[in-house]
């Protein structure tokens, strides 16, 4: 009777980690278990472990808004859509056993009114009849934007007879194909890739928001928003009136129904409410907050046209909550014991540090710790005890399985509650149950990951994109911009035109020359075409047909040999040179690689074993490593430095960083990781003392220091080593050209890693040329929440509020502001908001000692906000200050903005970022643009993605060296980059021809070419995919890209099939060296390149076998005398004779 009279108590005694066993356990007697958990971090681990002991339960999780009480902006679409479908969910009368997971801000706050949400619910069954109008209409009444490719939640995509819908955060969407008004096909998607995945039978569309606008709560709106305010028009009132979304408008929610509900509502009696012992006080001191925002709010506000409502309206107060908790059977769970409480669970020991304490190994102590518990078999009267761990995921359940079985451990996988009594004899159970702190009950033993080794092993995996998908990401075209024809030179893009050519529709990209002179490009050549990119404010249009762009391109092809040969040069030079081989002692490698607290992600070990490769190949390394803050860069350049130092014949490492305090930092990283090793560590910065630094570069020219970190102070001539052989750059875009190219030259021999988030477009350039090596880090570490940024005029409240939730939860923040001029009246601002904060500045003109006194303190936590110019960019590695105020960030470029950004959610806490503009968000378009990428790219590991738009935004930047030349304004960025590599590639195969590469044949034989509107109706979606089209140069691919527009958009029509057609006659005539195909009524042309045919084409061997129809004109043409009725007779019998052309 121990377990009923224990859960039969009205308080609990529940050591960490017992909560989701406790919930099993009324789950037994109850239907329906409410837990509020103290925080949001807690949520996912407890949701898996209740899965782990009672599969069959429904565990539902109802989130908070992500938006601060009173806040100017909405919760996100991905919040709201999980509120309404857990609310949904909980009305269901299914039989199932539930368990409602929440926090405690959510019991205080009003939600969607209980009796109207079933009916704001679609529900779509396959073969069902459902007008396609109605549905659109339906899906922008529950909050729906429509999109060009639905890849968020709350989207929705119309392509033709198909709609896309993202329903949930969960990467996947539904795809519902329409054949008149009955739905004929209903699939899931992949948001990421746009690919279908399974059919299903059914879907249920859930509103985006737990506001509908619709006539009847518009008009409900309106009553009462004049009712308290007695306003006519303000900009809220004039939205709701147009049925439009207004930023913000949540916080009017009570507006806009008769009655609202609370969470309370829907949770049934005689439910089991789980809470911790503090609940009441984090209600009151919750409410506390909610009331000082809104007096808050209305002090600072300065809008007139801002009335926030009273908490009443849509707030419980703490009184009401309690009163509703007493309609429950509601237990307060203690993590300490009263007395004369029932003791039910126990914390189990702390294996790490009881060996340590004893100085045996882990797994020493976990063999005597299980004898000691082992139950002797002859006693029949006592059950057998079963060993369990608990591990956080698959990954670090297989390393540990390998680690016991290893050291003669019997260990087996379970995977849920019953199979634990699986367990006999001396067998260990590995379960995934993420628990921080093991536990003991009755004979059931649970350790957890850190009871074993101290720390968590495993990374959580989270859903990430497609390494090489980076790289193939296109850019559209927008109407307006700069192109560059290769033949025809820089004009601008007017837009996607249809015409009828010689009877047939055909799509074209208009372009516009000077004095007006207009280009029609097919759709199908458009690979012809790039984009200027960079700074379009001083574009200079060229004259059709003129003599000035030809002259200009041959000028820059000569000018990229020369700059491709030296680029080439130390390339060549490392490539055929004896580099030195590096490979570390194998017994040794494999302690320093098992110091690494964690399983290294897919990307690691990817980046870390071409690193490995690289450095016994016999050839000079020269690789980029591009991670995100935080992503595990620094681990692979720990492996690198350990395979020099700890080899048989050892190499001196070099690592170089851009300031003293990221000096400082590696060099407390290094030194630990190398603790056990006989390795000598130095550093080399501002910080170290005179005497000391001379005795350090003393000693490292005897050799005597086998590590040395340290800024670009390693550059100075004094600097001599011994037997370098490895360099590692870290954060590579803040050292100049000429720093890194004399870094280079210090030994051509020398291995060379760098190391950025956002590597400068020069640096990217070369690896995407193949003239360095390229690795991508894109799996986020454990726990890593994605950037919450929002872009925002200066708003005193938004940013009081958001430092103090901060300081809140025991955080740091940084306010960073592009000019030192700036700071004196920001700290004014800030005291006058947030008297109470301290703040401190800090730039990079203060005295080297009392910047690194500032950094410490704020490392310390001994003040609240660092108020600083972009010193912050790269520095410290502060994981509890996650607030970034940017002021002024129209200012910054994409790369800085990116950094600067990253220096905070370094941790498993959310971290947000506020991009603060000018008044009213007139900016500069590039400037525009650049905030609207970075607030877009909240995806993790998106560094690479920001250093390949800022090669778009601002062009490469000059590769070669310090000479600073026109030549991508000459012929615009994408076409210089073409250029530049066919220039690189034709030195590497020793190619003398002089002939272009990148020509591109046409083909007129009187076909109709295009996409239709009705197939996809967006035209920059179009005109991406005419781009994508045009430049795949494999017939599978093309084929691959066919059945991926089918999948996504329905089955082609026929003038989209007679494109892809169009493109294979294409290939097989660049093959053939054919520059034109004409067709007319009686014969057709076929004009060679130049009047040469093609190495594999054989023109005189096709008149031979047809010299009734076929011969060679006197300018060297190809007449052919055919005729073909039909457009697909036309294709067939072109391709025939193209086929029967070649060799």
């Amino acid at each position: 009777m121990l377990k009923q009279d224990f859960l039969e108590q009205k308080n609990l005694y529940l050591p960490k980690g017992t909560e989701a066993k406790v919930i099993a356990q009324y789950l037994e007697t109850s239907d329906f278990v409410c837990y509020v958990a103290s925080r949001e971090s807690e949520i996912d681990n407890i949701s898996i472990a209740i899965n782990f002991f009672m599969p069959s339960a429904e565990v539902v999780y109802f989130p908070a808004w992500d938006a601060l009480p009173y806040d100017r902006v909405s919760p996100s679409s991905e919040v709201g859509l999980q509120r309404i479908k857990t609310l949904s969910r909980l009305l269901e009368s299914k039989n199932s056993k539930k368990v409602l997971i929440t926090t405690f801000n959510n019991l205080l706050q009003k939600t969607f009114p209980k009796e109207l949400l079933l009916s704001t619910i679609i529900n779509i069954e396959l073969n069902s009849k459902i007008s396609r109008d109605v549905l659109l209409n339906n899906l922008n009444t529950l909050g729906y934007l429509r999109s060009i490719t639905a890849n968020e939640p709350g989207e929705y995509a119309i392509r033709g007879g198909i709609i896309d819908i993202v329903s949930s955060n969960d990467g996947k969407g539904f795809r519902i194909s329409f054949f008149g008004n009955e739905v004929d096909s209903l699939k899931l998607f992949d948001t990421e890739t746009q690919l279908s995945l399974e059919k299903v039978e059914e879907c249920t569309i859930y509103p985006v928001s737990e506001i509908i606008i619709n006539d009847e709560t518009a008009d409900t709106f309106k009553t009462n928003y004049r009712k308290l305010f007695g306003v006519l028009n303000d900009p809220l009132l004039e939205a709701v009136s147009a049925k439009s979304k207004y930023t913000g408008m949540e916080h009017w929610l009570p507006l806009f129904y008769d009655n609202l509900s609370n969470l309370f509502d829907y949770i049934p009696a005689p439910a089991v409410v789980l809470y911790h012992d503090r609940l009441i006080d984090d209600l009151n001191e919750q409410y506390k907050f909610i009331d000082e925002s809104y007096a808050t709010r209305i002090k600072l506000s300065t809008d007139k046209n801002y009335h926030p409502l009273n908490p009443t309206l849509l707030y419980l107060t703490p009184e009401e909550c309690k009163t509703n908790l007493h309609k429950y059977i509601s237990k307060a769970l203690y993590s300490f014991r009263e007395e004369n409480s029932i003791q039910y669970f126990s914390p189990a020991i702390n294996l790490f540090i009881e060996s340590k304490a004893n100085n045996l190994s882990t797994l020493t102590t976990l063999r005597n710790y299980i004898e000691q518990f082992r139950t002797p078999l002859q006693n029949k009267n006592r059950r057998q005890n079963r060993f369990v761990i608990c591990c956080f995921t698959e990954g670090s359940r297989g390393r540990l399985k390998n680690m016991l079985l290893d050291n003669s451990f019997h260990a087996i996988d379970i995977n849920c509650w019953d199979e634990i009594n699986n367990l006999s004899g001396k067998t260990l159970g590995l379960a995934i149950l993420p628990i921080e702190q093991g536990f003991t009950f009755e004979n059931y033993i649970f350790l957890s990951e850190q009871d074993l080794l101290g720390e968590r092993l495993s990374r959580v995996r989270k859903r990430k994109k497609n390494s090489a998908k980076f790289l193939q990401e296109a850019n559209t075209l927008s109407e307006g911009e700069f192109v560059v024809h290769i033949d025809h030179g820089i004009g601008r893009f007017e837009k996607l035109e249809t015409l009828e050519v010689a009877g047939a529709i055909h799509d074209f990209i208009k372009i516009t020359y000077r004095d007006d002179d207009k280009l029609y490009v097919p759709v199908e050549n458009l690979e012809v075409i790039s984009k200027y990119g960079g700074d379009d404010i001083a574009v200079t249009l060229d004259k059709l047909g003129g003599v000035a762009w030809q002259t200009r391109k041959a000028k820059l092809k000569n000018r990229l040999k020369i700059a491709a040969e030296e680029l080439l040069k130390t390339a060549a030079k490392r490539e055929v040179e004896k580099g030195i081989v590096l490979e570390a002692i194998p017994d040794m490698y494999e302690k320093f690689c098992r110091k690494f607290p964690y399983m290294e992600t897919e990307d690691q070990l990817s980046a870390i074993e071409d690193i490995e490769q690289d450095l016994r190949s016999g050839k000079p390394l020269d690789r980029l490593v591009c991670g995100d803050v935080g992503f595990g860069k620094t681990e692979v350049a720990l492996r690198a430095a350990a395979i020099a130092v700890l080899s048989a014949d050892p190499m001196q490492v070099a690592v170089i960083v851009p300031t003293t305090l990221l000096s400082r930092q590696h060099y407390q990283n290094f030194s630990n990781r190398f603790a056990d090793f006989p390795v000598r560590i130095a550093q080399l910065s501002r910080f170290v003392p005179k005497k000391e630094a001379d005795q350090v570069k003393k000693d490292l020219e005897e050799g005597k220091v086998d590590i040395i970190i340290g800024t670009h102070a390693l550059l100075s001539n004094d600097i001599k080593f011994k037997n370098l052989g490895l360099i590692i750059i870290d954060e590579e875009q803040h050292f100049g050209v000429a720093q890194k190219e004399k870094l280079k030259k210090l030994k051509s021999y020398t291995h060379i890693i760098t190391l950025s988030a956002t590597p400068i477009p020069r640096t990217l350039q070369m690896s995407l040329s193949g003239i360095k090596d390229l690795s991508l880090i894109t799996t986020p570490p454990v726990d890593r929440q994605p950037i919450k940024t929002y872009i925002m005029p200066y708003d005193a409240f938004i940013i009081r509020e958001a430092i103090l939730r901060e300081c809140a939860r025991g955080g740091r923040t940084f306010y960073v502001t592009p000019r030192i001029s700036y700071l004196d009246e920001l700290k004014l601002k800030l005291k006058e908001i947030l008297p109470e904060i301290k703040v401190v500045r800090a730039h990079g003109q203060m005295p080297a000692s009392k910047l690194d006194q500032i950094m410490n303190d704020f490392y310390d936590g001994k003040f609240e906000v660092l108020l600083s110019t972009t010193i912050v960019e790269s520095g410290l590695d502060i994981p509890f200050a996650n607030t970034m105020i940017i002021d002024k960030a129209d200012m910054f470029g994409l790369a800085q903005l990116y950094q600067i950004r990253g220096r905070v959610g370094r941790s498993n806490n959310k971290a947000y970022a506020y991009l603060i503009t000018g008044k009213g968000y007139n900016l500069h378009p590039i400037a525009k643009r650049r905030l609207e990428v970075i607030q877009s790219l909240e995806t993790l590991g998106a560094g690479f993605t920001v250093a390949s738009h800022d090669m778009d935004i601002r062009g490469h930047g000059n590769l070669i060296g310090e000479e600073q030349s026109g030549h991508i304004k000459e012929v615009g960025l994408e076409l210089y980059q073409d250029m530049l590599a066919e220039a690189i590639e034709k030195l590497k195969l020793n190619n003398t021809d002089d002939e272009p590469s990148n020509w591109s044949p046409t083909i007129n034989i009187g076909v109709s070419v295009q996409i239709p509107e009705s197939y996809i109706s967006d035209d920059s979606l179009r005109l991406s995919i005419y781009r994508k089209i045009a430049q795949i140069s494999e017939i599978k691919d093309l084929e691959s890209f066919a059945a991926e527009l089918i999948d996504r958009f329905g089955n082609l029509p026929e003038e989209a099939e007679q494109l892809f057609a169009i493109i294979k006659l294409k290939q097989l005539a660049k093959q053939l060296n054919i520059e034109k195909i004409d067709l007319g009524d009686k014969a057709l042309v076929i004009n060679f390149k130049n009047g040469k045919p093609g190495n594999k084409a054989n023109p005189l061997e096709f008149i031979r076998k047809h010299s009734d129809h076929a011969k060679l004109r006197a300018d060297g043409k190809l007449l052919i005398m055919r005729e073909w009725k039909t457009q697909n007779a036309k294709i067939k019998g072109v391709e025939n004779i193209l086929i029967q052309l070649g060799v």
